[in-house]
């Protein structure tokens, strides 16, 4: 387990949080655009 966090903390050390939120934004905005009749979502 320790060997995994330090792992996790030299990837996460070596990649910006910045392209890690990009990512994400662009993430949510294919899956939006992949169903935009989807129901529950924000305003329907």
């Amino acid at each position: 387990m320790k060997n995994a966090m330090r792992d996790i903390t030299l990837f996460t050390s070596k990649v910006d949080v910045r392209v890690i939120i990009f990512i994400l934004a662009v993430a949510m905005f294919v899956l939006a655009a992949g169903a935009p009749s989807a129901t529950g979502g924000i305003g329907g």
